[in-house]
């Protein structure tokens, strides 16, 4: 590289007045010196370009050799690559020496050549060695913000839970008739939530989670049961789930669920369900009991027709336009769907009510005990509850042990609280696939409850799949290896190339080959055969430390076979 600051340009004013007067070839001669020292390669020339001849771009070739015999003395002088290269990038083989980093790098060098490398170590059978992984994913509607592919390897938060997670893949389906985007995650922490909002890092992308079937979560109760004991286990399921859920109770209630029982029978009943309301005054619902045995019966004659149906006929209606009082059933004129009595639809304007009624003879009596079908929930104060029997309070009889009432009108019912009604759980076990619109089964496994809980599922966001395995490893009778402690042993590797490993064997002992592994190598041929009017293109032939002679191919196209070795 030229000097652009010579000293042999300032010699002029540097000597003395009476020197370049007195003795101007002396000037001359120092100017001629500087001169020649300036010259390509000589003393000025090198000292000035010595910062320029250490950048090997800039270097010339007698520096770049010295450089070469220091940095890489051990490395092939016919390549593929020129030795700046090779110098430029001598500190990335050596530092990743023995990685497949450092084989690839020396082989682009070599031969300009893609390798792969082979670990045989990978083949080796070994006892519980399968690859089992279970996937999870979040289904999402259309995003509110964004386009939900673009969440494809990213990481998103549940807004509400704040669980995380990194989306690994995306696959379009259905949700109940509705499209959704599925997310497959990796690295989950946490748990995603049913309905609620997740985003990217970005926030460029807000979509809410649409799931119907999952891993239950907890229990949405409609009716708390009672009996239950706090630790009691259970078993959770739901028609369509794949795998039971479990749980414990975490929280029982003993001012919830009521049971009935008989503080007066009075008398007028009849057996089986009777007109009840039960009054509460706070939030409690869904107690109910029927009359379940009677005392002191007796057979009272009711009447059983229902005259709704023709209620609003006139008796002196034929079925004519004229007003008449004929014999003619009164009932045909407004008959309905409603089914009447014999004598109620043959009787007439002329029919006495004794006769054109039907009456039936019923067995009432006071109540003796009844039956709670229902212990229901929420009552925490004790509801009022009155029991009425329609067809015979009608009646107005007076009962004689109390003159003040009525028959079927005059029972008293009381209620009482029922311990252990289920106010909370632990799930332990989420199970598959619970459908949150399917009635969830809750049975106790510790004990038999008074009652029976039931509600809906509380399903979480993410959507759990059996598990499954991603590869042979570990399977006998499969694609693995015994180890033999020479090829299929760990300390071996294969180097897959397009050259032969004779020609490249000292120099990867020389430059990468760890001590105390064994190298071997694949060839991989690729070539072009034509027979007549036949090619055949990218032959690959795979030999482990041969070389192959594509002279030694010979085809025979007489009969359409080759034979090679």
């Amino acid at each position: 590289m030229a000097i652009t600051k010579k000293v042999s340009t300032t010699i002029n004013s540097q000597v003395p007045d009476f020197i370049r007067s007195d003795a101007p070839l002396f000037k001359a001669f120092v100017e001629g010196y500087y001169e020649f020292l300036e010259q390509a390669n000589n003393v000025l020339d090198a000292s000035r370009n010595l910062l320029n001849y250490q950048d090997i771009d800039t270097s010339i070739d007698k520096y770049t050799e010295y450089l070469r015999r220091e940095v890489i003395p051990d490395f092939p002088r016919d390549t593929q690559a020129n030795t700046h290269f090779l110098l430029k990038n001598a500190k990335d083989l050596y530092t990743s020496r023995g990685s497949e980093k450092s084989y690839q790098l020396l082989f682009r060098a070599l031969y300009n050549q893609e390798i792969e490398i082979y670990d045989p170590g990978e083949s080796i059978l070994r006892a519980s060695d399968g690859r089992y992984v279970k996937e999870n994913s979040i289904r999402v509607g259309d995003p509110a913000l964004g386009n939900t592919q673009t969440l494809l390897g990213t990481n998103i938060t549940g807004l509400s839970s704040g669980a995380t997670a990194k989306v690994e893949r995306i696959n379009r389906t259905t949700e109940s008739g509705f499209i959704v985007q599925e997310l497959f995650l990796s690295g989950v922490s946490g748990d995603f939530q049913d309905l609620e909002l997740v985003r990217n890092s970005g926030n460029t992308v807000n979509a809410t989670i649409y799931n119907i079937t999952g891993t239950i979560t907890g229990i949405n109760l409609v009716d708390k049961g009672a009996g239950y004991v706090i630790g009691d286990s259970l078993t959770l399921s739901t028609p369509t789930s794949t795998k039971d859920g479990t749980a414990t109770v975490a929280e029982t209630d003993n001012f919830s669920a009521i049971q009935f029982a008989v503080s007066h029978g009075g008398k007028g009943y009849t057996l089986g369900n009777n007109i009840t309301a039960i009054t509460a005054d706070d939030n409690g619902t869904g107690a109910a009991f029927y009359v379940s045995s009677l005392s002191n019966t007796e057979v009272l004659l009711i009447d059983s027709d229902d005259i709704s149906a023709v209620a609003d006929v006139p008796l002196n209606v034929t079925g004519g336009t004229t007003n008449s009082n004929t014999n003619t059933a009164f009932a045909r004129l407004g008959a309905n769907s409603r089914t009447l009595s014999a004598n109620l639809a043959t009787a007439n304007v002329n029919s006495k009510l004794g006769s054109a009624l039907a009456f039936t003879n019923t067995t009432v009596g006071t109540i003796n005990s009844v039956y709670t079908t229902s212990y229901g929930y929420n009552y925490v104060n004790i509801p009022t509850i009155s029991v009425r029997n329609p067809a015979v309070a009608e009646l107005r009889l007076v009962d004689p042990d109390k003159p003040t009432t009525f028959k079927g009108n005059n029972a008293i019912i009381t209620a009482t609280h029922v311990d252990g009604a289920l106010k909370s759980t632990t799930v332990t076990d989420g199970g598959l696939s619970f459908n949150k619109y399917e009635n969830l089964s809750i049975v106790n496994n510790t004990r038999t409850p008074v009652a029976n809980a039931s509600g809906l599922p509380s399903i979480t966001g993410l959507r759990s799949y059996e598990g499954k395995y991603t590869d042979t490893k570990g399977f006998l009778s499969w694609n693995n290896r015994l180890q033999d402690n020479f090829f299929y042993q760990v300390y071996s590797y294969v180097i897959r190339s397009k050259t032969a490993l004779q020609k490249y064997k000292q120099f990867v002992d020389d430059l990468l080959h760890p001590a105390g592994t064994k190298m071997f190598g694949e060839y991989i041929q690729t070539s072009n055969v034509s027979v007549g009017t036949i090619m055949l293109s990218n032959v690959s032939i795979s030999t482990a430390s041969k070389s192959f002679d594509s002279s030694s191919i010979t085809f025979d196209s007489s009969n359409t076979t080759f034979d090679a070795f």
